[in-house]
């Protein structure tokens, strides 16, 4: 049976601006190792469960769109223009 589960953590310093946590970020080259297609020790996965590094990510603002359960386009991604304040 294939399952998944959402794993999250303390946020790091750049996710922290809009949330108090942040999903599990697992680089795609110990997705097998994460999944159960390599062989590990019982530790090996859980090591994965780390804060991922707030330099290797982006942020930018999307339309509230985003929100909408029935919007399913690329758009959704597209950064637009703050109003100004």
């Amino acid at each position: 049976m294939r399952s998944f589960t959402i794993a999250t953590y303390p946020p790091n310093e750049l996710y922290r601006q809009i949330h108090n946590r942040m999903w599990v970020i697992v680089p795609p080259a110990t997705w097998p190792l994460w999944l159960g297609e390599d062989a590990a020790e019982p530790e090996q996965p859980t090591a994965l469960l780390d804060l991922y590094p707030a330099e290797d990510m982006k942020m930018w603002p999307v339309s509230a769109r985003v929100g909408n359960v029935m919007k399913n386009d690329p758009s959704l991604v597209e950064p637009i223009e703050l109003a100004a304040t």
